[in-house]
């Protein structure tokens, strides 16, 4: 008899050690900056990566380039910039596209894009002036060499498409 109540007692107290360490919280040490941790991992809010979400996925866009252009009106080589929204965690803004500024200086020139938080890679804009023409169009960075290309469509009246190839200066 006090062998069986070894045995239970024994069988219980193992049961209760695994229970406790196997109940380990899997987030206990985690650090999910922008972001909630879920079983020992980060879950990214929108606009952040990385494995603790501390990295805006717009800082990746953030440069001047150097932009050889080819439209159906031509190529072109200038120069633009993108910077990130202060304001928006999902939102990049793309300075002089078009080659806006040698063109029509008196105009607006940025354009605001929304990263594909899906990808973290690419972005779109749509429904946007530029001067009296409106443009849309989509955006891809290569992560590995930093080059960004923009295909897009400006409207004013005539059509003009263009893909413009962007090099990091």
């Amino acid at each position: 008899m006090k062998n069986r109540l070894a045995i239970v007692l024994g069988s219980l107290l193992l049961l209760t050690t695994f229970m406790v360490t196997g109940c380990a919280d899997p987030c206990k040490d985690v650090v999910c900056n922008s972001g909630t941790c879920v079983d020992g991992g980060c879950i990214c809010d929108a606009g952040y990566e990385g494995i603790n979400c501390d990295t805006r996925m717009s800082t990746k866009f953030v440069a001047t380039y150097n932009v050889d252009e080819v439209c159906t009106t031509g190529n072109f080589t200038y120069t633009l910039s993108i910077s990130e929204s202060t304001s928006e965690m999902t939102k990049i803004w793309i300075d002089n596209l078009y080659d806006v500024i040698s063109q029509t200086p008196s105009i607006t020139t940025d354009a605001s894009a929304t990263i594909d938080v899906a990808t973290g890679t690419g972005f779109t804009f749509s429904g946007q002036m530029l001067g009296t023409a409106e443009f849309a169009g989509t955006g891809t960075i290569d992560e590995s060499t930093g080059i960004v290309t923009i295909v897009y469509t400006l409207d004013g009246g005539a059509t003009d498409s263009c893909t413009a190839v962007c090099t990091p200066q």
